[in-house]
């Protein structure tokens, strides 16, 4: 593994574009690092598309820009560059690419500079700003920056900082004050969307199952929809997720669709139905069944027949 300055007379996949080559000689060294020596930051929970369109580009083009990378345990910490370390994965697994991989090793220290925040908060936020600008947002990928920010944004503001700083994957030092804005403000700032569209996604996040935020995340509920299926109880969000994969797989959930389940109609042929599961059947019968616990119900024979008559009835229905 050795380290490099000069790339001008290198050729071929796996190496840096005159791009890339400019940015090692004016400003930062790159390291060839193995690919077995780099993993991928559990933390980075965003969406990953296009890889094939990506690989491609590496492949005839060269990598335009090395990863970012931090030492950590015997290896290192993939802190910038996701998308381009799973485009050479594939370029790996098709046999386009061989030899190492193009790295900037990054200060191991954390360069957001607020002290009230955990390293793990700053490393959120560096991540964050590492894909700032950089790409294309997903519906998953907004879901993702409001649940894992707001809450570092509150604990800011709590806190009484007026602005922090981190550093983009360039080196560029970004500010951003925080003095007079409010969580919803700030957040829609940095994510470049209406405060209202921060609100819907803020309301997914904090009020949504895991059923629905996973619904997010494939692309089967945008975020508007989302918003409407997070302002009902738990429950009936597991419920109306369940019902929609039974009758449309990986369909989308529309506002059509919220609206059936609402008024207890099927999702896919918007006739009155309901699913009544073992799990439903034990819910509807809870009152009775506790109270026949704590108090058996001394009934006359006719009284008790009715009874039998209608679990008769019920047996015959799910016969």
């Amino acid at each position: 593994m050795g380290k490099f300055k000069d790339f001008m007379g290198s050729t071929g996949a796996g190496l840096l574009n005159e791009a890339s080559k400019n940015l090692a000689k004016n400003n930062m060294e790159i390291t060839y690092i193995p690919r077995d020596e780099i993993y991928k930051n559990p933390k980075n929970e965003y969406s990953i598309s296009d890889i094939e369109n990506l690989a491609d580009l590496i492949y005839v083009m060269g990598l335009r820009e090395p990863l970012g990378i931090k030492p950590e345990g015997s290896g290192y910490k993939l802190i910038e560059g996701e998308r381009r370390l799973t485009a050479i994965d594939k370029l790996i697994t098709d046999g386009k690419w061989e030899g190492d991989i193009p790295c900037i090793i990054r200060e191991k220290e954390l360069k957001v500079n607020v002290d009230v925040l955990s390293d793990e908060e700053k490393e959120i936020l560096e991540i964050a700003g590492t894909n700032a600008g950089q790409r294309k947002y997903s519906e998953a990928d907004y879901l993702f920056e409001v649940e894992k920010l707001e809450p570092i944004y509150k604990k800011l503001k709590a806190s009484g900082i007026g602005e922090f700083t981190y550093e983009s994957d360039t080196g560029e030092k970004i500010t951003q004050s925080l003095t007079g804005k409010k969580s919803r403000e700030l957040l829609a700032e940095r994510l470049n969307v209406s405060p209202a569209q921060v609100g819907k996604i803020s309301k997914v996040a904090n009020n949504g199952t895991e059923e629905l935020k996973e619904a997010v995340k494939e692309g089967t509920a945008n975020i508007a929809v989302a918003a409407e299926i997070a302002s009902m109880e738990k429950e009936d969000q597991k419920r109306l997720i369940e019902q929609h994969q039974k009758e449309n797989g990986k369909g989308i959930i529309n506002k059509k669709d919220v609206e059936a389940f609402k008024n207890g109609k099927s999702l896919e042929s918007n006739t009155y139905t309901y699913i009544l599961d073992d799990k439903e059947f034990m819910k509807l019968t809870k009152k009775i069944r506790k109270s026949l616990k704590s108090e058996p119900k001394t009934m006359g024979q006719e009284e008790y027949m009715d009874v039998l008559k209608k679990i008769r009835s019920l047996e015959k229905l799910f016969s």
